[in-house]
């Protein structure tokens, strides 16, 4: 522990079964600290001698402008073989016509984001992962999740394409895992996607970034408060040399550190959960 402790602070479990949680210190009647909190959504129960408390980390603070920025230069000398396929960026002032015309607001931070880049190029091969040397994706990725990250066009053409899809399911009565609101940020392996969602579903707050899987029947989750959340994210992986390791402890407890003070109060949304 970094700091002495008091009543009604706030901690993150940063090693041991609970790492990640967050926990409200308290004082019970006999004098004895109570740690109080959820682990991904589950009743929290702290392990003496294994899990350690450390303050939850103050927020980085920069702009969404100055992260790209870092994430630009970061990524290319991580990744410079992907980062050459990324495509020129495009005028923000052009693309929110596109989302009005669909009942939708562009966010500030995709309107940034694609003009930083428009996405990865299409490849009609596939790409060969330089990291790992049996690793093959259909996409260009940005990670090693297979994480492709669409370019305009491919965002309008999936919002047409669910919008359809939507009323289809709505006729059967089966729910429909793209909800209204939901805009295209990644797309995972043609199975998958990584969306914001504008309307704060599931007792969210707008601008969140839920993730899904639309072939099976699996459920929501909430992966970043926002937007500018998943930008520092991918910096602070990058930083931390693990952003080709994403589901290695090390990238898990990155992502939790900064994610798990929202995060942390949403289990697995169940598809016929309402939006």
């Amino acid at each position: 522990m970094n700091a002495t402790l008091e009543p009604g602070q706030t901690w993150m479990v940063v090693r041991g079964p609970n790492v990640g949680a967050i926990v409200t210190v308290s004082v019970g009647p006999d004098g004895a600290w109570i740690f109080s909190g959820l682990n991904r959504g589950w009743p929290l129960e702290l392990i003496p001698g294994e899990d350690e408390l450390d303050v939850v980390p103050e927020p980085r603070g920069a702009s969404f402008t100055a992260l790209l920025a870092e994430f630009d230069a970061a990524y290319a000398q991580a990744a410079p073989l992907r980062h050459a396929r990324l495509q020129a960026g495009l005028a923000a002032v052009e693309l929110a016509p596109d989302f009005e015309q669909r009942g939708l607001t562009m966010p500030a931070e995709y309107g940034l984001l694609h003009e930083w880049r428009d996405g990865f190029e299409l490849t009609e091969d596939g790409w060969l992962d330089e990291h790992e040397p049996d690793g093959w994706y259909e996409q260009i990725p940005l990670s090693d999740l297979g994480d492709t990250l669409l370019d305009h066009e491919a965002v309008l053409a999936d919002l047409d394409m669910w919008s359809e899809l939507r009323e289809d399911f709505a006729r059967r009565g089966r729910p429909c895992h793209f909800r209204r609101g939901f805009i295209p940020l990644l797309q995972i392996q043609s199975h998958g996607y990584v969306v914001v969602d504008t309307i704060g579903a599931f007792g969210g707050r707008p601008g969140q970034i839920l993730q899904f899987d639309y072939k099976s029947s699996s459920d929501f989750y909430v992966l970043h408060e926002s937007l500018g959340k998943w930008l520092e994210t991918m910096v602070a992986l990058l930083d931390a040399g693990v952003f080709f390791d994403r589901l290695g402890s090390a990238a898990q407890r990155v992502e939790w550190t900064i994610n798990g003070p929202y995060c942390h109060r949403f289990r697995s949304i169940p598809i016929e959960t309402p939006s």
